[in-house]
C-alpha cells in the first residue's frame, strides 16, 4: 500500500480525531483536553512519548537507530481567542474559543502520519519525532519554550505544513528564503481630557487624534521604507469612551506590523513613535506607545523545500485525483514561531491547500466563519510520512 493509499485508509479516524479537537479548542498553554486526545491516539503506537514539555506539548519519537539522526515534524495546538460562526455541526462548544486556524487538523494529521510511519519503520532511514507544540497563536509563541526544553536535540531537519484556505486541495505550497513575516504588535494610548459631549472646548479630545493617527500611520509603509520592501501596519482594535455623549480622556489603538527585512522591523518601532507623539503634541494631548518585537520572519532552506517538492512529487505521479502538487508560493504576512526552529536547524515550512470555492470553502484563517475540506486530511499524512521517509 503506497502512502496515499495509507492516508486514505485511516481518512475516517484522521477525521474524527480533528472534530473532536475542534469540538473542545483551548487556548494557549491550556491544551489539556487536546494533549489527552492526542496521547490517546498515539500510546498504541509504541513510541517513545514525553508528555507535558512546556506545561501542554508532547514529544513522540520513532527511534529506528539509536545512532542516527532525528526529522521532526511539528505540530501546533493552541485554538483562538474566537466566538465561531461555522454553523458546523461539530463547532466550538467552548465560548469565545475556537480552531478557525486549522490547528486541529494539523495535529490530526501528525497523528495519522505517526501511525502510517510506525506501519513502515523498517524503511526508515532516520528517527523521527513527532512534535506537538503549544502556544502558536500567543507570542512569545511556545516554540521558544520547547527549544529551551531540548526538543531540537539530535534533530537533523524539521518540517511543518500550516492549512491553507486560499488554495485547493490538493496543492501544497512553499519557497525558498523568506516566506513569511516577522509580526510586532503595538498600543498606542492617547491621553486628552474628558467632559462633555456638548461642549469640547472645554475638553481635550483624544478620539480626532485617533482618528488622524490611524490615517497617519499608513503613510510609515508608503513613505518611510522602500516601496520593494513589504511592510504591512493595521491598526486591528480602537477603544474610547463608555457612552454618547461624554468624551473620553482616553483613546486606545492596537495593532500588528509585518515585515520581512530584520533591518526594516527595527526602524518601525521609531518611526511610528515619532509620529504618534507629534500629532499627539500638536492636538493637546499625549501618547505613549508600547511596541512589542514578535515572530521573527520564517525563512526556509533550500535542502527542505527541495524535499517537501520531491515528496510531493512522488506521491502526486500516477496517482488518482486529487493530484498533489507543489507550487512555488508567494512570501505572505502571516506569522509564525515555526521561524524558531529554522533558525536552529534547517527544514522547511509549506502550506497544505484545504479550499473548495464550489462547496463554499473559502474563509480565511482566523476569520469566524473559517472551514475546511477535510479530503485534504487525507493528503497532508502522506506527505508528512514521504518527507520522513525521504
Amino acid at each position: 500500500m503506497n502512502l496515499l493509499a495509507a492516508a486514505r485508509a485511516v481518512h475516517g479516524e484522521t477525521v474524527a480525531l480533528r472534530r473532536a479537537i475542534h469540538r473542545e479548542p483551548e487556548l494557549a498553554f491550556e491544551e489539556k483536553k487536546t494533549a489527552e486526545k492526542i496521547l490517546a491516539a498515539l500510546t498504541p503506537l509504541g513510541l517513545s512519548i514525553r508528555k507535558g514539555v512546556a506545561g501542554t506539548g508532547i514529544l513522540a519519537d520513532l527511534v529506528v537507530d539509536p545512532k542516527a539522526p532525528f526529522v521532526a515534524l511539528r505540530a501546533d495546538m493552541d485554538a483562538l481567542p474566537i466566538q465561531e460562526e461555522s454553523g458546523l455541526d461539530y463547532a466550538s462548544s467552548t465560548p469565545g474559543a475556537a480552531h478557525v486556524c486549522g490547528h486541529d487538523a494539523h495535529m490530526a494529521m501528525l497523528a495519522a502520519a505517526a501511525r502510517i510511519l510506525v506501519e513502515r519503520k523498517s524503511a526508515l532511514k532516520k528517527n523521527v519525532r513527532f512534535l506537538f507544540q503549544p502556544s502558536e497563536e500567543k507570542p512569545p509563541g511556545g516554540a521558544p519554550e520547547l527549544i529551551q526544553a531540548g526538543v531540537l536535540e539530535g534533530v537533523a531537519e524539521i518540517y511543518g505544513l500550516h492549512v491553507e484556505p486560499r488554495a485547493p486541495v490538493g496543492v501544497v505550497g512553499s519557497r525558498v528564503g523568506p516566506m513569511l513575516a516577522q509580526s510586532d504588535r503595538f498600543d498606542i494610548t492617547i491621553e486628552g481630557k474628558g467632559g462633555h459631549g456638548s461642549m469640547p472646548h472645554t475638553a481635550v479630545d483624544p478620539i480626532p487624534v485617533a482618528a488622524s493617527l490611524i490615517s497617519a500611520l499608513q503613510t510609515i509603509p508608503s513613505r518611510r521604507a522602500s516601496p520593494v520592501d513589504p511592510i504591512v501596519l493595521s491598526v486591528c482594535r480602537v477603544r474610547a469612551g463608555d457612552t454618547f455623549n461624554a468624551i473620553p480622556a482616553r483613546a486606545e489603538l492596537a495593532g500588528t506590523v509585518r515585515t520581512m527585512r530584520p533591518e526594516t522591523a527595527q526602524k518601525v518601532p521609531t518611526w511610528l513613535r515619532q509620529m504618534s507623539e507629534m500629532i499627539a503634541s500638536a492636538s493637546g494631548t499625549s501618547a505613549r506607545v508600547v511596541y512589542q518585537a514578535g515572530y521573527p520572519p520564517l525563512v526556509n532552506h533550500a535542502s527542505g523545500v527541495a524535499r517537501i517538492r520531491a515528496a510531493c512529487e512522488a506521491l502526486g505521479a500516477g496517482d488518482a485525483s486529487p493530484l498533489l502538487r507543489f507550487v512555488e508560493c508567494d512570501p505572505t504576512m502571516y506569522g509564525e514561531d515555526f521561524a524558531y526552529y529554522l533558525q536552529k536547524v534547517p527544514g522547511a515550512f509549506a502550506f497544505l491547500g484545504v479550499g473548495n470555492p464550489a462547496a463554499g470553502i473559502t474563509e480565511p484563517c482566523h476569520s469566524p466563519r473559517f472551514q475546511l475540506d477535510e479530503q485534504a486530511l487525507a493528503l497532508g499524512p502522506a506527505v508528512l510520512a514521504q518527507i520522513a521517509l525521504s
